[in-house]
């Protein structure tokens, strides 16, 4: 049970990890794009979660569909801002007050998560005490 508990803990916290590094480059690709191109928040925000996924690279068919309404420059500054946000999550860490590797092994050892645990009672029980 307890092997089982940590492996699921450990797939948890990889997979938020990955989640917040993609949130984050996404608001970095965002603000480079946004702070010199003059694009429909829309169709900004489709393209860079286009890229996202596809490696950083806004594909043909994404550009055929958006020629109208999106400059050609800013598909090439969508991609090249993915190029220069390419950094592992340590390196966001600072930035949004994540913990360490260390603080996560440290609270998993202590039970991990204490707020609305199952040694706690409800806050309207405390309350009436």
């Amino acid at each position: 049970m307890r092997f089982s508990l940590q492996m699921a803990k450990e797939a948890l916290r990889e997979d938020l990890q990955a989640e917040v590094n993609t949130l984050v480059r996404y608001d970095a690709i965002y603000r480079k794009v946004d702070a010199i191109h003059d694009v429909r928040n829309s169709d900004l925000s489709q393209l860079i979660r286009s890229c996202l996924q596809n490696a950083g690279v806004v594909s043909k068919n994404r550009r055929r569909q958006f020629a109208a309404t999106v400059p050609e420059p800013v598909f090439d500054a969508i991609e090249q801002a993915w190029a220069e946000t390419a950094m592992p999550l340590e390196d966001f860490s600072e930035e949004l007050s994540l913990p360490n590797q260390a603080a996560l092994a440290e609270d998993a050892g202590e039970g991990g998560c204490r707020a609305g645990g199952a040694d706690e009672a409800p806050a309207s029980d405390k309350s009436a005490s």
